[in-house]
C-alpha cells in the first residue's frame, strides 16, 4: 500500500485492489487462469492509466466491466455470429472493423471461440487440441527462427531453414482452421439442440397437470357401510329359516348370494318313494341345505353325491 501512495489516496487503493479481485474472481468462473495477482494487476492499471492518461479508478471500472460482459455473453450467446455481433456492439465498432482485428491472426479469434463452446457444452476433442498444440510449437519455432535471423548476417541457409518453417506453419494453419470451423459447427448445433429439448421439457412440464392425490373420502361408496352389513347378516343368519317364510333371503344378504330352497320342496325331494340312489345324493343335498346354514358358500355335487367347493 506504501509505494502507491505517491499514486493514488488511500480510499482509491482500496477500491482499486478491491476491483481487481472482482477481476479475478470472474476470470476464474470462466475457466480461466490467474496470471497476476490483486498488487500485479493494480500495477498494470496504474500505468495504462499514465499512458492515456485517465483516472486509475475509471480504468479499473472499465475492465471489470468488461470482464462482467464477456461472462454474461459466454452464458447466453448461442452461435459465434451472435457473439461476434454482441462484442462488435458493445465495443461501439462495426462487425466489419471488429474481426478485422484478427485480420493478420484469424487462427486466434477461431481458437478462442472453441474454447467458449467447448466450456458451454463440456466436450472437447483431443485430437485437435493436440494439432492445436503442434501448431502453436511450430509457430513458436517459426518466430524465434525469424528473430534470430535480425541479430546477425543470416547465411543462405538459415534464410532457406526459417522460409520452410513459414510454409510448414502455414499450412498446418490452414489444416487446424478447417478442423476448427468444422468442430465449431458441430458444437454449435449441438448447443442449439440441447436448449431446444431444454425448451421443450419446460414446456411440457408446465402443460401437464399435476396429479391429484387419492383420498380415501374421495371414492364413491357403493356398498352399504361394513357395521351395517354386518348386523343384516347376524340377523338373517339367527332367524330359523334365514328369511321369510317364502324362502326368499333377507334384505340383509349379501348382492349374488344364493336362495334356499322352501322347506316343503326339501321334504318332498328327500322321501322314501324316490330310488336308492337318489335318496342317497338328495339326501347329502339336503344335509346342507338345511335352513339356517350358512348362506356365503357356493358349492356343486359330484358323482358321489359328495359336495365340493
Amino acid at each position: 500500500m506504501i509505494c502507491y501512495q505517491n499514486y493514488t489516496t488511500k480510499q482509491e487503493q482500496e477500491e482499486v485492489l478491491e476491483l481487481a479481485r472482482k477481476l479475478n474472481s470472474l476470470y476464474l468462473a470462466r475457466g480461466m487462469e490467474i496470471i497476476h495477482s490483486e498488487e500485479k494487476v493494480f500495477l498494470i492499471w496504474r500505468n495504462i492509466a499514465q499512458v492515456f492518461d485517465k483516472p486509475l479508478l475509471d480504468v479499473a471500472k472499465e475492465d471489470v466491466e468488461d470482464a462482467e460482459f464477456e461472462a454474461e455473453l459466454n452464458a447466453k450467446a448461442m452461435t459465434c455470429a451472435e457473439r461476434r455481433e454482441r462484442k462488435a456492439a458493445h465495443m461501439g465498432v462495426s462487425l466489419e472493423k471488429y474481426e478485422g482485428l484478427f485480420k493478420h491472426d484469424i487462427l486466434l479469434l477461431r481458437r478462442e471461440e472453441l474454447s467458449w463452446l467447448q466450456s458451454r457444452t463440456g466436450e472437447r476433442n483431443k485430437t485437435l487440441d493436440k494439432r492445436i498444440e503442434q501448431h502453436t510449437q511450430s509457430r513458436g519455432e517459426w518466430l524465434c527462427a525469424k528473430g534470430m535471423l535480425k541479430e546477425e548476417v543470416p547465411t543462405q541457409e538459415q534464410i532457406a531453414y526459417v522460409d520452410a518453417l513459414e510454409k510448414e506453419v502455414e499450412a498446418l494453419g490452414d489444416d487446424v482452421e478447417k478442423d476448427i470451423i468444422a468442430e465449431v459447427q458441430r458444437l454449435e448445433n449441438k448447443l442449439q439442440l440441447r436448449e431446444l429439448l431444454k425448451k421443450r421439457a419446460s414446456t411440457r412440464k408446465a402443460r401437464t397437470p399435476r396429479p391429484v392425490p387419492f383420498r380415501r373420502c374421495d371414492r364413491a361408496r357403493a356398498r352399504a357401510p361394513r357395521s351395517v352389513r354386518r348386523a343384516s347378516f347376524s340377523m338373517a343368519g339367527s332367524s330359523p329359516g334365514g328369511g321369510d317364510d317364502s324362502g326368499e333371503s333377507d334384505s340383509g344378504d349379501p348382492p349374488g348370494s344364493k336362495k334356499h330352497l322352501p322347506l316343503s320342496v326339501l321334504s318332498s325331494v328327500t322321501s322314501p318313494s324316490n330310488n336308492n340312489h337318489c335318496n342317497h345324493s338328495l339326501f347329502c343335498l339336503s344335509s346342507w341345505l338345511v335352513p339356517g346354514s350358512c348362506r356365503m358358500g357356493s358349492y356343486s355335487i359330484n358323482s358321489e353325491g359328495r359336495r365340493v367347493a
